[in-house]
């Protein structure tokens, strides 16, 4: 499963990455993968940091990823976890038109979209 980790400059995406899959540090790519054990069957859960600038959604709803991601093509991406720092307001600007993009995206096909937010 691939999930993107999107957000602006600064919002903790690295970190988050780290801690969501238990790393002892951060990745030095911008994507870290793990296999994770569930209902007794275990999921390759992949983690992959992208600047919120970085992703396009077209007026169609159509969303344009960048063409790599830590010098790999970018894979098919199964969900989206929007971060953002709350003692930063500017790191939320691109966040509502963003989420309003996404939300109209979601009623036509099965796809998981979430905001986290982060404190200092």
């Amino acid at each position: 499963m691939n999930i993107a980790v999107i957000g602006g400059d600064g919002v903790g995406k690295s970190t988050f990455m780290q801690r969501a899959l238990d790393l002892p540090l951060p990745s030095p790519t911008k994507a870290a993968d793990r296999k994770i054990p569930y209902e007794g069957t275990l999921y390759r859960i992949r983690l992959l940091e992208i600047s919120i600038d970085d992703v396009e959604i077209d007026d169609d709803d159509t969303v344009s990823w960048p063409d790599s991601v830590a010098d790999r093509m970018m894979p098919h991406i199964d969900g989206v976890l929007t971060l953002y720092n709350v003692a930063d307001r500017t790191s939320l600007e691109d966040v509502p038109e963003t989420l309003g993009k996404w939300l109209a995206r979601t009623t036509e096909a099965n796809f998981c979209f979430y905001v986290i937010t982060n404190t200092d």
